[in-house]
């Protein structure tokens, strides 16, 4: 029987709804009149203060995600649960009892207080401390398959709807309990993800039905740094060629997306298996050469290929397949795809990036418009163009009646091709490094397109005789109002007209 650790205040009974109830997740301030010391936080789920702890940040990120992402009501969560379990201790030979303890669990929808048991637990979260590794024999995965197999025995139907998620904080692992169809034992086996409360694991088997969840901030920042970290642990990367490698099926991944191929997916016991991950790196090597051939060719010049081998591209694949990238909001797009790159192409190199807070004052100091041409002289990455674009966007919203904050499939709908045709005609990027160019328009796909306008040149020598390369024309004849600047170059400073017309 499970037991709290802590007693929790009691959770209030929402409405039960398809779409998560935003109005549940509560900002400090709305929780309290009482100001929060710097040390604690306001729990989302009972309300009540907690101690600002690593793992304690990461339950509150699970929260959210549980949420926002898989539709839980916060009435059919409860956390700091410990269950009494026994299990088989082969050294001493004999049974041995355990403690386990969830940080988060979910309950079947209906039950509700003290009427619940352990039988109507459906999905249970374990929180490790910060840097420990999923193969530890207590805290590692084994402790979640341990609790699960404990509460599937607890369960009287003949089938079992049980899944589990352990977490480090770095790295995120789902596993289901199921009665072995030939001999009727429990048993455990890992998935690529566990299905919302209303899913099924039938869904999450194929590639037509699979839901492509909407990540949060943490979800996304987790998954782009646990592939990137896989790659440069496991195959032995650098930095640089792990980002480059994590690029190229990010492009696979946005492809897939725009054109509703459904090729970039991973079946939910797709990876355990060689044929199952053989059928992965089969779909994904196809995406990447029309990614790489065709749909970016002017991104790409046509020798990259995808260097992975299978187990390292099935991991990658699993990591960001599950969300919409697409539909992620720019924001969570924005600070997952900074993290990689500022730890990569920049830190690597002695260089920095500017601080996300301290671009989105600059823009919104601006305040630029739908009509309004925006220059990035170097741009880097992209980080200011794509926190103008949302900007941008979220004034689209407003004029279309839209919630800027909120946005429902529709209203994204409804704007969609004003952001496209002020991304790919209002938005200038330049950078004199390429490796960053070709990131910049990574981003700008990631975010309604306009990887055209990204150029590779030193801008401080735009409009210098000696100093002029191809790109510079492209440049100047496709922004407006340079053009006629550009055919007269030889006979007027250019640089000087330049810099007056874009400040």
């Amino acid at each position: 029987m499970a037991r709290r650790k802590k007693s929790t205040a009691p959770q209030e009974a929402a409405e039960e709804t398809n779409e998560p109830n935003e109005d549940l997740i509560l900002d400090e301030e709305e929780l309290t009149e009482e100001p929060v010391p710097e040390d604690e936080i306001i729990c989302k789920l009972t309300q009540e203060r907690r101690k600002v702890t690593p793992e304690e940040t990461i339950i509150q990120d699970l929260i959210d995600q549980l949420h926002r992402e898989y539709r839980v009501d916060l009435a059919n969560m409860a956390r700091d649960l410990s269950f009494r379990i026994s299990d088989y201790d082969e050294t001493a030979g004999k049974k041995k009892s355990l403690t386990r303890r969830a940080a988060l669990v979910v309950y079947k929808t209906g039950t509700s207080g003290e009427t619940r048991t352990d039988e109507d637990i459906i999905r249970v979260v374990m929180v490790a401390k910060k840097g420990t590794q999923p193969e530890n024999k207590n805290q590692g995965v084994e402790g979640l398959k341990n609790l699960l197999s404990y509460l599937a025995q607890q369960q009287s139907s003949s089938v079992i709807n049980l899944y589990g998620a352990w977490t480090n904080g770095d790295r995120l692992a789902f596993f289901r309990a199921f009665r072995n169809p030939r001999n009727q034992f429990i048993e455990t086996e890992e998935l690529t993800d566990f299905p919302a409360p209303d899913e099924s694991l039938e869904e999450l088997e194929d590639a037509n039905r699979r839901p492509l969840r909407i990540a949060t901030k943490e979800s996304l920042l987790r998954a782009f740094k646990s592939a990137h970290d896989y790659l440069y642990g496991n195959q032995s990367m650098r930095g640089d060629r792990a980002f480059w490698q994590l690029l190229n099926l990010i492009f696979c991944k946005i492809l897939d997306e725009q054109q509703s191929l459904r090729l970039f997916f991973v079946g939910a016991t797709e990876a355990n298996t060689e044929e199952g991950r053989k059928r992965v790196v089969e779909r994904i090597n196809r995406l990447f050469e029309r990614v790489k051939n065709e749909e970016y060719k002017d991104v790409f010049d046509g020798s990259e290929r995808i260097e992975l081998n299978d187990r390292a591209l099935v991991f990658v694949a699993t990591e960001i397949s599950r969300y919409s990238l697409l539909g992620t909001d720019t924001d969570a797009k924005g600070l997952a795809y900074e993290a990689i790159t500022s730890n990569t192409l920049k830190r690597e190199r002695g260089q920095f990036f500017t601080p996300r807070n301290m671009i989105r004052m600059m823009v919104e100091m601006i305040d630029p418009g739908p009509n309004d041409l925006i220059l990035d002289p170097a741009c880097g990455s992209g980080g200011f163009l794509v926190i103008v674009l949302n900007h941008v966007r979220r004034k689209l919203l407003a004029e279309a009646g839209g919630d800027p904050d909120l946005p429902v499939p529709s209203e994204r709908k409804r704007i969609e091709l004003k952001l496209k045709e002020y991304a790919r005609n209002k938005i200038w990027g330049i950078d004199v490094d390429p490796d960053l160019r070709k990131a910049a328009r990574m981003n700008m796909v990631m975010n309604e397109d306009g990887h055209g306008n990204i150029f590779c040149f030193n801008s401080l020598e735009f409009g210098v005789p000696e100093r002029e390369v191809p790109e510079m024309e492209q440049f100047a004849t496709g922004v407006p109002g340079l053009a006629e600047l550009w055919n007269r170059r030889n006979t007027s400073s250019l640089s000087e007209k330049f810099w007056r017309v874009m400040i």
